[in-house]
């Protein structure tokens, strides 16, 4: 028998400015603190008040509140030292500067005994700094339990946001060797072993974004450890992990390393890591990247179309863009979607319009990362099509540059990032008088000529000597005549 429905651990390290509050909001909770809730506090070797803030609501709730201070060993050795004093059916890993909802703990509970799950993760939304959820939040469309084999799309990667059953925490220990990353090896360690795990949606965790950006999770990149040590004590066991209890590395697995591999193949590698430790961080990555299946890299819901061209690149050793197809309004690799270009309105920006002289300059962002081989660009008017010369601004393309980089290893360059999104200038004579209907069209040139609308929102032109008019994907200027103005008014 449980004493507790909830323990909570959490643990602390000088957070004296936001520990109370994230407490209260355990103690406050609907579902009822002194019958329902244990919560331990380990002070993992704080300098600040923190320590006197759990001194007032230990000997406030003696009966509810555990309380004990060690040296400084890091986060995954105080949540460890929590786990033996675990009183309740389920138990959460409360940072010490985020909080809960009022009522998470009551709906968690409902969940529970309606499902059946020993596993719970609730909603993630960001405070303080931001104010919005995180690019995870797809996962949480509705409640439901996800069989982690049918829905492998819907990872989960959190571990302060997460319910677990008592008996599965106290039999898993964090990784106290891994400062990045440890909460998603230990909960996906359980998921793997339980298949199964619930998302609730009108549940919410408040993980902060610091104003002062002081937070460990806000400096990750800066700190070495974020480096090959996450990449053998997390990314490579995992996959080890999924290969002893599955045989093979599963797609969920395959799409959590994959979306942690993104925020790695998009960064600059520092000037801080050495040579070997650049050439050793480059060449681990590539071998998780060779890893995940082709698929994976396609559906992957948080990736620009660049971001999955440049990884597909990277696993081959080659530049793919050459290799897509297009075909029924959407773009392949060896048969894979990697996106629909029909109504997307992300495929061209159109920048700055320039008129002087009768003659029309153009500039913009083609945002697909195709060799310009393959499409043009024209504009229209009721009469006549004007066709629109590109003039490209680099011998090569950006990701092309970027691959020779990578792959010949020849500086710390690791990512295209937004560079995919190619800029470009459009010139040609046009009479303006007689226009007064520009419309561009983005077109693959395919045999059926389908047309794909695009972004022109950001239009900058002169104001003085010409009236734009801007409606769908159509553009209509005017050259400004002051007595048809004045009449026009009159």
């Amino acid at each position: 028998m449980y004493k507790y429905k909830f323990s909570v651990i959490i643990p602390i390290y000088n957070v004296e400015d936001y520990l109370r509050e994230a407490i209260d909001s355990v103690i406050n909770q609907t579902i009822g603190f002194k019958d329902n809730i244990q919560l331990i506090l380990i002070n993992d070797g704080s300098t600040d008040k923190s320590e006197e803030i759990c001194m007032e609501y230990k000997q406030k709730y003696p009966e509810n509140v555990i309380y004990e201070k060690q040296q400084n060993a890091g986060v995954s050795c105080a949540r460890n030292t929590g786990i033996k004093y675990i009183e309740g059916e389920f138990v959460n890993f409360l940072d010490g500067d985020d909080k809960w909802n009022l009522d998470v703990f009551e709906k968690v509970w409902d969940f529970i005994e309606e499902t059946k799950v020993n596993i719970v993760a609730c909603r993630r939304r960001y405070f303080e700094a931001r104010e919005d959820y995180t690019k995870l939040d797809y996962v949480f469309e509705v409640s439901k339990v996800i069989d982690i084999e049918q829905d492998y799309q819907y990872i989960h990667l959190h571990g302060a946001s997460t319910f677990l059953k008592s008996n599965l925490v106290q039999i898993h220990k964090f990784d106290s060797n891994l400062k990045y990353g440890e909460d998603i090896k230990y909960i996906t360690e359980i998921i793997l072993e339980e298949k199964r795990f619930g998302v609730l949606r009108n549940a919410e965790y408040y993980y902060r974004k610091r104003n002062d950006k002081s937070s460990l999770m806000q400096n990750f990149i800066s700190d070495i450890k974020w480096y090959n040590q996450t990449l053998n004590n997390y990314h490579q066991k995992v996959a080890e992990l999924s290969i002893k209890k599955y045989g093979k590395i599963i797609a969920y697995v395959q799409y959590l390393l994959m979306y942690d591999i993104k925020g790695r193949i998009n960064k600059q590698i520092p000037d801080f890591l050495d040579e070997d430790s650049k050439k050793e961080y480059k060449e681990k990555t590539l071998e998780i990247l060779r890893k995940i299946d082709d698929y994976i890299i396609c559906e992957q819901k948080n990736y620009y179309s660049s971001d999955k061209i440049f990884a597909l690149s990277l696993k081959y050793g080659r530049d793919i863009s050459k290799e897509l197809e297009y075909k029924d309004g959407k773009l392949y690799f060896n048969n894979l979607s990697i996106m629909s270009l029909k109504n997307n309105k992300s495929i061209l920006k159109i920048g700055n319009f320039i008129i002087e002289k009768n003659i029309l300059k153009i500039d913009g962002e083609i945002m697909v990362p195709i060799t310009k081989e393959r499409y043009e660009i024209f504009a229209e008017n009721t009469d006549n099509i004007f066709y629109l010369q590109i003039f490209d601004k680099n011998d090569k393309t950006a990701l092309e540059q970027n691959i020779d980089k990578v792959l010949t290893q020849e500086d710390s360059y690791f990512s295209i990032g937004r560079e995919t999104k190619f800029e470009y200038s459009f010139f040609t004579k046009i009479k303006l008088n007689k226009i007064n209907n520009l419309k561009f069209i983005f077109d693959f040139m395919n045999e059926n000529r389908e047309f794909l609308s695009f972004d022109i929102a950001n239009i900058k032109y002169d104001k003085k000597r010409y009236k734009v008019k801007i409606k769908d994907n159509s553009v209509f200027i005017e050259k400004y005549n002051f007595y048809k103005f004045l009449l026009k008014r009159l």
